[in-house]
C-alpha cells in the first residue's frame, strides 16, 4: 500500500486509457510494486513533453505514482517508456492479441494485489510476440491461447485435464475427453461428459504448457485452445 502523500516510481503497463476533462487521462495501470492501479495523468493527453513517448500500451514504462485523497485513484506524476516493444506494434495480429491478454489482466487480476508471478508472464510473453510476431490468425489464437493457459495457473484457475473432476478417475491417455470450464477440468462419460470435447494430443498439449512446460500449441488446435481459455476467464471473472 501507498501511504498518504507518499510517492513510489515502479515499472507499469498500461491496461486501459480513459479520456478525462479537457486534457487528462485515468490509466489503469498493471505495475509492478502496486499491482493493478487506477491513476489520473494530469494534462498527458495534451503534452508531449510530460511522459516522455506517452502513456501507450505494450511498452514498458517507469512511472512516478502519488498518493491522493481519493482511496481509489493515485496521481502519475512522471512517467517514460523503458522497454520499447517496436515490432510488435506494427503488427496488427501482434497488436490485437496482446490487447487481449491486457484486457484479461485488467478484468481478471483484483486491485491493489502483487502479482510477481502475473508479471514476470506478461513480461516474457509480451517480449516473445515483439521478437516473433505471429504470421497469420491460426498462430496469433495460438500464442493468445499460450498465454492464457498460463494465466489461468498463475491464478488458480488451472484445468484438471488428466481425470475426472467429479469422480477422480484417470482419463486414458490416448482418449479423448470432454472439458468442461465451469466444473474445472475433464468430466468423463460415467459423469454426465459434458463441455467441450478435447482430442488426447491437445489435451497432453495444453496440460504441458499450464505447468510452464515447454513447446508451443499446435496451430491446427488454435480455435479450441482459446475457446477453452475464453470460457475458463468467463466462469471465475466473467470475462466475454
Amino acid at each position: 500500500m501507498l501511504g498518504p502523500g507518499r510517492t513510489i516510481e515502479t515499472e507499469a503497463l498500461v491496461l486501459k486509457r480513459t479520456p478525462y476533462a479537457d486534457a487528462d487521462w485515468i490509466v489503469t495501470l498493471f505495475t509492478f510494486s502496486l499491482g493493478k492501479v487506477s491513476a489520473l495523468a494530469p494534462r498527458a493527453r495534451r503534452s508531449k513533453h510530460r511522459f516522455v513517448g506517452g502513456l501507450e500500451a505494450f511498452h514498458n514504462l517507469t512511472v512516478q505514482l502519488r498518493s491522493t485523497r481519493s482511496e481509489d485513484l493515485l496521481q502519475v506524476t512522471d512517467g517514460s517508456i523503458t522497454r520499447a516493444r517496436h515490432t510488435l506494434v506494427l503488427s496488427l495480429l501482434a497488436m490485437q492479441i496482446a490487447g487481449k491478454a491486457l484486457n484479461w489482466l485488467r478484468q481478471a487480476i483484483p486491485p491493489r494485489i502483487v502479482e510477481p508471478r502475473a508479471w514476470s508472464l506478461v513480461q516474457s510473453w509480451l517480449d516473445i510476440i515483439d521478437a516473433h510476431p505471429p504470421i497469420d490468425p491460426p498462430q496469433a489464437d495460438a500464442r493468445l491461447a499460450e498465454f492464457g493457459l498460463r494465466f489461468l495457473t498463475v491464478l488458480g484457475w488451472s484445468l484438471e485435464m488428466s481425470k475426472c473432476v467429479r469422480c477422480g478417475k484417470p482419463c486414458p491417455p490416448r482418449s479423448s475427453a470432454y472439458i468442461n470450464p465451469s466444473q474445472g477440468g475433464v468430466v468423463c462419460r460415467d459423469c454426465g461428459g459434458t463441455g467441450q470435447l478435447v482430442s488426447s494430443s491437445l489435451r497432453k498439449n495444453m496440460e504441458q504448457l499450464s505447468t510452464f512446460g515447454t513447446g508451443e500449441l499446435f496451430a491446427e488446435h488454435s480455435d479450441l485452445a482459446l475457446s477453452v481459455v475464453e470460457r475458463t476467464l468467463e466462469s471465475h471473472a466473467g470475462i466475454d
